[in-house]
């Protein structure tokens, strides 16, 4: 989800692979993955953040904020960036030694509390976990990871066949349903690996 937006035709940004948050939502489910900790920023108690959401300001939600997988409340009393980064400070956290025992840590937010979206559009929670069919009506397997590139998103999907990466474009993602649990693609040459 992950948590940014998926515009038919126009994907949004996706968590980088290697930092992207656990799948699972932590005790009381109806919560979303806003951002991953990555490690402590400076000696004050800050982290560093791999944001899921381009709205910085679900962070500062009060009250809707939790961590981990027991759902501990937390307020976020700052947010800056820092070149390319994301700093943020955690009420309460005011050590580089406390702000390491939360790296790895996922940051989630209320499910009811993320913005409602424009037809057509999806949050990537909505798109991971969906069985890949083309519109042929073939099953590829499940869409497991969301890379981001320059271009477009690129959907990694797994299945008997192995690993096959679909780019997020319009004249390959025919059909996004997340009620139905599934995604329609249309298979363009050199997408599939030989057989």
């Amino acid at each position: 989800m992950a948590g940014l937006p998926h515009p038919r035709g126009k994907p949004a940004r996706a968590p980088d692979v290697a930092s992207a948050p656990p799948a699972a939502a932590p005790a009381g489910a109806g919560r979303r993955a806003v951002a991953h900790i990555r490690r402590p920023f400076g000696m004050n108690g800050a982290v560093l953040v791999d944001l899921l959401t381009d709205n910085l300001d679900l962070l500062l939600s009060a009250g809707a904020i939790t961590m981990g997988e027991h759902a501990s409340p937390i307020v976020i009393e700052r947010i800056a960036r820092h070149g390319q980064d994301i700093v943020v400070q955690v009420a309460g956290c005011r050590s580089r030694e406390h702000a390491e025992r939360l790296r790895g840590q996922a940051l989630w937010l209320r499910a009811d509390l993320l913005p409602a979206l424009p037809e057509g559009v999806y949050y990537h929670y909505q798109i991971l976990g969906l069985q890949v069919v083309t519109d042929d009506g073939r099953v590829l397997g499940t869409v497991a990871e969301i890379l981001k590139t320059g271009a477009n998103d690129v959907y990694v999907v797994r299945g008997e066949a192995g690993e096959i990466l679909l780019p997020a474009i319009e004249s390959v993602i025919r059909r996004v349903a997340p009620a139905e649990g599934t995604l329609t693609v249309h298979l363009i040459e050199g997408l599939l690996p030989p057989a």
